[in-house]
This record gives structure tokens, C-alpha cells and sequence, in this order.
């Protein structure tokens, strides 16, 4: 009977008793039947759709992010080669990536924004099924609102400093998006009590994006005029954004066509592993052709100077650079010659 019910959870049907010899069993089983169908159709992260609605905002805002970096690294650079006339100001690493027009001209905090109200979306869904009596009786709908809520803070913070409410440095939106993503790591580290060793082997492949994503932002913080660090990041929370997808279709695959995984099978665990590569490779192969496709369209930038290591040539200078050079030359050089004026004529008075 044990081993039935695990079948029936794996596979997401009910689970139908067997003729017993006694009512009240029967009875028993069938109430323990329902019982599991109930929590299977709860509305949770436990669907195919609950792996996919979060991977899908992982990987919007990480395509966002990485345009916009490149797009802000590429005309800067072009403006400081002297191959654009349009004043670009220095490229600095920023997390939130807002839109440079919007309404009536002004800027527009987009991502910021939409990353708000997700949150609070999800986390009204979330409090609505995880109710029972007036109890939170689900404790999974629990941790997916303390996830969903320390996203929602993020974006919050994220707007209100782009429109000057908070006055900070710009470095404390990485303070708020660590605390997010390290409470997704504590919950996904936590959540695994009980899973088959495929299930735990998927989301500890997320847990490593993560601590990837958080080891990026860091040196980020320190070095906020390269642009690698913030490619790195947003390469690996698109990572965890398809990844998402992956998992949902190997744990609750929805098409005839999707393969069935056995997470109890010694080989699933390296293949899954093999299949995560694959995420890494072509996720990248995807960042470096937007790359091209940037330097090609906003770069601006001829082959000789493409060429060059951007990251380890120091930066040349601008024409605000030039005019302020030239006006402290003619400035001194002014100032020289009165000087020589005037000891001429002392010269001559006392001669």
C-alpha cells in the first residue's frame, strides 16, 4: 500500500485503494485518497507552471539587464573614441537597468517596478490558498511568500531611490538584492526534506547559480566601471531562469512529448547534470551574440579599436577632458607672461 502511494505521488494521479477485508479500512484509505488529491491540486511551485511563471521573470530580467549594461558600456565607449558626438555619461554597474525615457520625457524604473508587483501578486495568491480556518496551515505557501517578499522589498527600494524618495548610494540596491537571493538559498536549501535524490540534485544546481549570482554582485560593488562582473551576474540568474523551466518540465512534465524522469535512478542524477551544462553553454552562446549584435548596432566602434581589451587599457580622454587641459594651459601660460611683463618693466623703472 506504501508503495502505491508513492507511485501516486510521483506520477500527479490519484491514488485508488485496493479491496481491503474491513469497511472502516476501506474507508480509511479512501478518505487518505482524497486527502492526497487535494494537496496534489493545491496551487503551488508542486505544477509544471510554478517552476515556469518564476524562471520566466529570472530570464526577462537578466536579457533586460544585459542589454541595457551593454547598451550604456557601448556608447559610452564610442562617445570616449570620439566616434559619437552624443554626451554619454560614465558607465557604472547598477542592478535596477531603468528605462532613459519614459513619460513626458522623464525615466522610468520598469524592471524596478514590474518586480514589485509580481511579488505582491504572488504574494496574495499565496496567502489565499495557504489559508485554511483562518490558519496558515501550508508551510510551503509560507516560504514562497518570505521569497516572494524580500523580491518585492527589493523592487520597492529600487523605485523609491530612482525617483529620489531615498537618498542613498546606488550600491545599497545590491544590499537589498543579496538579502532576496540568500533567502532564496535558505529556502531552497530547506525545502528538500523528503524529495527523491533527483529532485534534491535539481535545486542544488539552483543553490550553486545562486551563490554565483551573489559572488558577482560583490566584486561588482568593488569594481563598478567593468562591465564583466554585471554580465556574469545577470548570466547566471538567466541560468536559474531557464533552469526553472528544466526543472518544472522533469519533475511535472505536461506533454506527451516531455520525457518521465525516475528520481529514484542512480543515471538521472548525472544526466541531469550533463543536461545543466548544456543550460550554462547555450545561455552564454545567447549573451555573447547579443553582445555582437550591441557592439554592432549601438558600438559604433571600428575594427582596430574593437580589438582592443576595453577591461585593461585605461580610459582616454574625453573632449571635456581636452577643454579643460587647453583652458589650464592658456590660463598659466597667461599668467607667465604677465609675470615676465611685469619684470620688464621693473627692470626698465629701475634701470
Amino acid at each position: 500500500m506504501w508503495a502505491a502511494t508513492r507511485r501516486c505521488s510521483a506520477n500527479r494521479i490519484g491514488y485508488v485503494s485496493q479491496p481491503v477485508r474491513s469497511s472502516a479500512t476501506r474507508a480509511f484509505f479512501h478518505l487518505r485518497s482524497l486527502r492526497v488529491l487535494c494537496l496534489l491540486s493545491r496551487p503551488e511551485m508542486g505544477t509544471f507552471g510554478g517552476h515556469a511563471l518564476p524562471g520566466s521573470f529570472f530570464i526577462l530580467f537578466s536579457v533586460w539587464g544585459v542589454w541595457d549594461l551593454l547598451r550604456r558600456f557601448y556608447r559610452r565607449r564610442a562617445y570616449e573614441l570620439h566616434l559619437s558626438s552624443t554626451p554619454e555619461p560614465k558607465y557604472y554597474n547598477r542592478v535596477s537597468s531603468p528605462l532613459t525615457s519614459g513619460c513626458n520625457g522623464r525615466g522610468l524604473p520598469l524592471d524596478s517596478m514590474l518586480k514589485a508587483i509580481t511579488c505582491l501578486i504572488g504574494i496574495t495568491g499565496e496567502v489565499i490558498t495557504g489559508f485554511k480556518d483562518g490558519k496558515f496551515v501550508h508551510i510551503g505557501n509560507i516560504q514562497h511568500c518570505t521569497m516572494y517578499s524580500t523580491f518585492a522589498l527589493s523592487g520597492i527600494i529600487e523605485t523609491l531611490m530612482y525617483y529620489g524618495i531615498i537618498k542613498t548610494s546606488i550600491q545599497v540596491e545590491y544590499v537589498f538584492n543579496f538579502v532576496a537571493l540568500l533567502s532564496e538559498g535558505f529556502l531552497f536549501l530547506f525545502h528538500l526534506h523528503g524529495r527523491t535524490p533527483l529532485d534534491v540534485y535539481l535545486h542544488m544546481l539552483l543553490l550553486g547559480m545562486i551563490l554565483l549570482t551573489i559572488i558577482s554582485g560583490f566584486a561588482e560593488v568593488y569594481m563598478r566601471d567593468q562591465p564583466i562582473y554585471a554580465i556574469v551576474r545577470n548570466w547566471s540568474t538567466l541560468v536559474q531562469g531557464t533552469w526553472f523551466w528544466q526543472v518544472g518540465a522533469i519533475l511535472y512534465p505536461v506533454a506527451s512529448w516531455m520525457p518521465v524522469w525516475d528520481g529514484m535512478r542512480k543515471e538521472s542524477i548525472p544526466a541531469a547534470a550533463n543536461l545543466f551544462c548544456y543550460h550554462l553553454l547555450v545561455d552564454f552562446v545567447g549573451i555573447v551574440l547579443l553582445a555582437s549584435v550591441m557592439s554592432l548596432r549601438l558600438g559604433r566602434i571600428n575594427f582596430r579599436a574593437a580589438a582592443k581589451p576595453f577591461h585593461t587599457q585605461h580610459p582616454e580622454h574625453t573632449i571635456e577632458d581636452l577643454s579643460a587641459d587647453m583652458s589650464t594651459e592658456l590660463t598659466l601660460y597667461a599668467a607667465s607672461r604677465e609675470a615676465e611683463e611685469s619684470s620688464t618693466m621693473l627692470n626698465s623703472v629701475h634701470s
